[in-house]
């Protein structure tokens, strides 16, 4: 029935259109043309300013976390990390089209009161307080409190607050009360709708602390935790062709190893990623590309934190450093992003370097040629870091939902679920040409004929990115949001030009500037809108039928774009 119906919209809409030449490759001409090299920062000692917390948090951790306020334990998932796994790690060793879960996110509504009163129990949720409460501690006029959240059993845990009322000069940090490290500070200025995820702390306790001038408790309030059931060292799928980049002895690589990092989505989703390079400022700007399904929202950019060096110091030592010691980001904003492309661009709040320096990678809007090397840098599982070496098999592949892909094989490594967003490097130049999409599942046998992967192509995503990455001056403005399109509202139009922003602005003023000027025009709109849900709907089910409307559509959006210049 679904190729039925495919076939039938395919003739519908052919039999509406003249015989046009024009294809929605239009203006990616200029885009394959466009590339530029990555830039390196060298490695400064891990005592370092990049590592960043300011030494007064840290020189009196100790008394902070020895004088907590009120301890809250929450043991919604005490016991049952075994069940979460076989829920949803099964899924890792099956197709990579998601960011692989690995946390569930628990809403609380528990404000100052609570946080850092008397313990008390806050629903079923809550089980007893632990410990003695205590009250806050007075530094020269400033409160300082501390609150201990434990999710028993979790082997990490973050927390969301909403930090909207809270005084400009207040200070929250989220201390790891196990190395110590405290994560911070965080301020009003940092508040995001629903809440600010914090650092992600390794083991089951976070202890939040803040401070603030005056008596009177500060107006924070919980309203989320996320209990975390990833270790971030077990191989859930049991792969010994991973290649450990710590092996790698080609400087190259390893420096583009450092731009690489494990993105982790509020408290559930884990993917990769890397930084990559604005050739054309002086200041190295925090951009981070990754993939559509990893982050598709200004929400999930806000939700976004990128730990950095998370490997193995020797070559399959398997000794990954516990996640506190690592440098962290926090993501700032949503710049661009595509779900037919999938492909995301975030803005980080900043980057620290490091001990094995930093690398901003160099991308190539071009073609990549078949049999051209390739690789890619990536945590599988969330997992330390691993690389992959193969060769491009096709490109401008149309694969499940995603249109214009390129398409690898994997002769060295493999790639798992928590890969996903993974840039694919050229062996050569090691610039950056795609994002992992999709695959299926890898195997370790002599056929590796299986170990295909596809790729977001960085060439269809340069037309949304390059104001970003490929200009003197980038733009601030914040990308709208571009989640699966079965979930909201469809356009055909987005779906069928998706990678030619300035042909939709063609469409945009045939529409606005000839077809609302009059009954007829405005009697067209009016349908086309009725039906636009259903062609949109067949577009995606059927490529041929995305074509086809392409092929109708195009001759108008140079109408419009004649139209707009007469005005």
């Amino acid at each position: 029935m679904r190729v039925k119906n495919c076939v039938s919209w395919v003739i519908v809409l052919l039999g509406l259109a003249a015989v046009h030449a024009e294809t929605f490759a239009v203006g990616t001409d200029a885009a394959s043309a466009a590339h530029a090299d990555g830039v390196f920062v060298p490695p400064i000692p891990k005592a370092g300013a990049g590592y960043g917390d300011p030494e007064t948090m840290n020189a009196d951790i100790h008394k902070y976390i020895n004088n907590v306020s009120a301890y809250h334990s929450f043991c919604v998932y005490e016991g049952q990390t075994d069940l979460l796994k076989s829920r949803y790690l099964p899924s890792a060793m099956g197709p990579k089209d998601g960011a692989l879960r690995g946390g569930e996110p628990v809403p609380v509504d528990m404000g100052a009161d609570e946080l850092f009163g008397p313990p008390s129990a806050v629903g079923p949720a809550v089980g007893p307080a632990v410990g003695p409460a205590v009250g806050p501690i007075d530094e020269d006029g400033t409160q300082v409190y501390a609150a201990s959240i434990v999710s028993l059993d979790a082997e990490a845990i973050r927390l969301r607050v909403d930090m909207a009322a809270l005084a400009p000069e207040t200070e929250v940090w989220v201390v790891d009360p196990q190395t110590p490290r405290a994560f911070g500070p965080y301020t009003a200025q940092d508040h995001a709708p629903g809440g600010r995820w914090l650092a992600t702390v390794q083991g089951d306790e976070a202890v939040l602390v803040v401070r603030t001038g005056g008596q009177e408790l500060p107006a924070i309030q919980l309203t989320e935790y996320a209990h975390i059931f990833l270790s971030f060292r077990e191989i859930y799928k049991e792969l010994a062709c991973h290649l450990d980049v710590s092996c790698e002895t080609a400087p190259s690589v390893l420096d583009v190893a450092s731009g690489t990092g494990l993105l982790i989505i509020g408290g559930a989703l884990f993917c990769s990623g890397a930084l990559i390079n604005n050739p054309h400022t002086e200041d190295l700007e925090p951009f981070f590309v990754t993939a559509n399904h990893c982050a598709c929202s200004r929400e999930d950019a806000r939700a976004a934190e990128v730990v950095w060096d998370f490997r193995s110091t020797g070559c399959d030592l398997d000794d990954a450093p516990d996640l506190a010691t690592l440098p962290r980001s926090n993501g700032e904003a949503l710049l661009a992003t595509d779900y037919l492309v999938d492909a995301t661009l975030l803005r980080l709040d900043s980057v620290p370097t490091g001990e094995y320096g930093r690398a901003y990678a160099g991308w190539d809007a071009r073609t990549p040629d078949v049999a051209e090397k390739i690789s890619t840098i990536h945590h599988p599982q969330a997992t330390s870091m691993r690389v992959s070496k193969g060769s491009v098999l096709a490109v401008d592949q149309e694969e499940g939902l995603h249109d214009r892909q390129i398409k690898v094989l994997w002769e060295k490594g493999v790639t798992e679920k928590g890969s996903s967003g993974a840039c694919l490097i050229f062996a050569d130049s090691y610039r950056v040409i795609g994002m992992l999409s999709q695959g299926p599942t890898h195997t370790c046998g002599p056929d590796r004929s299986g170990n295909v992967d596809w790729f977001a192509s960085f060439q269809y995503f340069y037309p949304k990115a390059k104001d970003y990455v490929d200009t003197p001056t980038p733009s601030t403005e914040e990308g709208e949001d571009d989640c699966d399109p079965a979930s909201g509202n469809l356009c055909p139009f987005l779906i069928g030009f998706w990678s030619c922003p300035d042909i939709i602005a063609d469409f945009r003023a045939f529409r606005d500037n000839l077809l609302l000027k009059n009954d007829a025009g405005r009697m067209l709109v009016t349908a086309y809108q009725a039906g636009a849900p259903s062609i949109a709907k067949a577009m995606l089910e059927c490529p041929p039928a995305r074509k086809a409307f392409v092929v109708l559509s195009a001759p108008f959006a140079g109408i419009g774009a004649a139209v707009e210049r007469a005005f």
